[in-house]
């Protein structure tokens, strides 16, 4: 239970880590939609993984090409590479108005 209340803790940091540091930039709202997604489409690829092979009972029947491309498709999707270059996009796209 300590490692679910962790992976919760860790996730709400980079929301007050994005607040404390982006609250004003123009583009504050790209930012928190593509932590949400890249946050969702990970725990999507981990349930599928889950599901196929659950830790107590691995039964590789349940295991065929369709689920095995899901799951290819569902990890590769959101690759941490593909992460920063939308962070980098979004934030060279908007800038900070000159004061």
């Amino acid at each position: 239970m300590i490692a679910i209340n962790d992976a919760f803790m860790i996730e709400s940091a980079i929301y007050l880590i994005l607040k404390k540091h982006f609250r004003t930039h123009p583009a504050y709202v790209d930012f928190i939609e593509l932590f949400h997604e890249v946050t969702w489409q990970t725990e999507l690829g981990q349930l599928c993984d889950l599901i196929t092979a659950p830790e107590d009972d691995v039964n590789l029947d349940n295991f065929d090409m369709t689920k095995y491309t899901f799951i290819v498709f569902e990890r590769c999707r959101v690759s941490p590479s593909k992460s920063q270059l939308a962070c980098f996009h979004i934030f060279h796209t908007h800038s900070f108005p000159v004061q």
